[in-house]
């Protein structure tokens, strides 16, 4: 149970005085239950058990815990091998509300009402499907993943609970609640069930480190959060890059992007965008024969190398999109391929994959097998030593996704290995941009990450959410920063966007800094609408050294979640109203929104 005193554990946030009289100490308890004592919330009957055999068991499972400067404390479960996840219990804290963090990039992060119940697995813990299938459809209320913050109501303390790395295995966060009783908390490493690793040493399975702490405010607990993070990943030798902004084809031309039109841009993009600094020219979808055969197709009779020369030449940057675990069941590559470099299924075939929103069936990579990896390795090696210096590499999710591999992994363990190989063909200066990506294990490896949904898709007119639906997953995901930059997709300026809504497009697109990019056809974009995504203050945000904070990051809890800005009625739960952010040229700016009317003011 909860008492008022002093407890913490991994992304959650929490309200009470310290009245008990009764001490509260971070301890472990004769009958197998432990007290987390942390700042303003003393945790009681907590427990610790792990998977085998199907069912869950508390025998020679364990819990350490290391108080931090911060006043929170870092927790590390282990067990007795074989285990298929570990699992921290709360069974009492006083919220109702969750700031809930879905899976990867397009998946929905927002604030929501704690729900009655969330569905379970056949061993009885909850079954947190997303990390299994990186369908954005499976997410649900109450189940988040990798950091939660919550709170009782719109006023005190808050509590956060997270894990501060994903090198291994994913960590999920359910919350459930019944009435006006306080919440019960799962925190479970590996709910895709893996077989998970064993450290040498001890020959136990660990989780992951997690972070536990109390703040004031939703803000607060979240820049508590992104500097843990920063201790946490110190040692890995890693520093995102800066990305570059500038145009992205995607955003207009989606599938029927081509050499010609590319080359119609550059004009535009060397006149407007590279004196604003936003040097990037990004070819995404549509210039390959098909996934998993990343040759140049007849749309680009030169190749990309010579396209990118000339994009070079201008003194801008060349950037390519792949999507670099799939490859098409129908595809050259699929058919010559042999099937056992391919993730693979219970039956030993290769597991077919399909995905939200695509048509199309797809064979996976193998991260942890540099022979199936040369599949796409290979081709990026090819692209970076023609001139391309920025890769957008989409669904990533698919990289994770459990299966049998060439060497004994967890689908994580495999995504990142995979990565690093990628990272290693495309060069030391290469910025890698992470799309579709399951957030916290692509840390250290990815330069910049989006952090929302598409704004923008192929036969559908832009429409106003989508720009929210941004706002929202920006502010939601900001304690990334600075370990990976928050990239929020490019601004849409076109109609049937009113001005209006065009310059909050633009606004939000700048509020995460480096990655500030344009998505429309410039060569016949209206000048007026132009000059929106360029004005001085825009540009000034675009520069800036990191991306603008929010206030209100919790506000207008929802009893339900947008599954994508296509399919969410309005906005289910508002983005903050207001954000700050220091330009590149020092002068601090404040930024208001107004949702409803739609408005922005850039204020000094």
């Amino acid at each position: 149970m909860a008492r008022s005193c002093t407890t913490v554990l991994a992304a959650v946030i929490l309200t009470t005085g310290c009245s008990d009289p009764a001490p509260c100490v971070t301890a472990a308890h004769v009958d197998g239950s432990y007290t987390l004592a942390l700042d303003g919330v003393c945790l009681d009957g907590v427990t610790a058990s792990h998977l085998v055999d199907g069912a869950w068991q508390a025998d020679d499972t364990e819990l350490r815990w290391e108080p931090l400067a911060s006043g929170g404390l870092e927790l590390t479960l282990s067990a007795g091998a074989p285990a298929r996840g570990l699992e921290l219990a709360i069974p009492t804290l006083d919220v109702d509300q969750l700031l809930q963090q879905g899976y990867q990039s397009w998946s929905f992060s927002g604030t929501v009402s704690i729900p009655l119940a969330v569905a379970l697995d056949a061993d009885g813990r909850v079954a947190m499907k997303p990390a299994r299938t990186g369908n954005v459809l499976d997410e649900v209320r109450g189940v988040s993943f990798h950091a939660a913050v919550m709170r009782k109501g719109d006023t005190g303390r808050v509590t956060i609970v997270a894990a501060l790395t994903a090198d291994r295995a994913v960590t999920g966060i359910a919350a459930t609640r019944e009435g006006d009783a306080p919440a019960r908390l799962s925190i479970l490493y590996g709910p895709q069930r893996e077989l998970l690793p064993i450290d040498p040493g001890d020959g136990r399975v660990h989780g992951e480190r997690l972070f536990i702490a109390t703040a004031a405010s939703p803000e607060a607990a979240l820049a508590q959060l992104s500097t843990e993070l920063v201790r946490a990943h110190a040692a890995d030798g890693f520093t995102s890059q800066r990305p570059p902004g500038g145009w992205f084809s995607w955003n207009s031309m989606f599938t029927d992007v081509d050499a010609a039109k590319v080359r119609g841009e550059l004009d535009v993009v060397q006149a407007k965008l590279l004196p604003a600094g936003l040097p990037l020219v990004e070819i995404d979808d549509g210039w390959e024969v098909a996934w998993g055969d990343w040759r140049d197709n007849a749309k680009f009779p030169d190749g990309l190398p010579a396209l990118a020369a000339e994009i070079r030449a201008r003194g801008l940057v060349a950037g390519v999109w792949l999507a670099p675990f799939l490859v098409d069941v129908t595809s050259q590559t699929a058919a010559t391929t042999d099937p056992s470099l391919f993730v693979r299924g219970a039956d030993g075939a290769p597991l077919v994959h399909q995905s939200f929103g695509n048509p199309g069936s797809f064979y996976v990579l193998d991260g942890t097998n540099p022979a199936s990896m040369a599949i796409v390795t290979d081709q990026i090696q090819r692209l970076a030593a023609g001139g391309f210096t920025f890769f957008k590499l989409d669904f990533l999710y698919a990289g994770a996704l459990a299966g049998q591999h060439a060497h004994e992994a967890t689908g994580v363990e495999a995504l990142r290995a995979g990565l690093a190989l990628i990272r290693q063909a495309a060069g030391p200066g290469a910025i890698i941009n992470a799309c579709g990506a399951p957030t916290l294990p692509v840390v250290g490896l990815a330069d910049s990450l989006r952090v929302g949904p598409d704004t923008a898709f192929a036969a559908v007119d832009i429409n106003f959410n989508m720009v929210g639906v941004a706002a929202r997953s920006l502010a939601a995901r900001l304690h990334l920063w600075p370990v990976v930059w928050p990239d929020a997709d490019q601004t849409q300026l076109r109609a049937p966007l009113t001005l209006d809504q065009a310059r909050v497009s633009a606004a939000v697109a700048a509020l995460a800094g480096a990655p500030y990019a344009l998505g429309d056809d410039l060569a016949t974009l209206d000048p007026a609408r132009f000059d929106l995504g360029l004005d001085p203050a825009i540009v000034d945000l675009a520069g800036a050294p990191g991306p603008a904070t929010p206030d209100g990051i919790m506000v207008a809890p929802t009893n339900a979640i947008g599954f994508s800005p296509l399919l969410e009625n309005g906005l289910v739960t508002p983005p903050p109203a207001t954000f700050h952010a220091v330009g590149k040229s020092g002068v601090a700016y404040t930024i208001t929104f107004d949702w409803d009317a739609p408005a922005v003011t850039i204020a000094r």
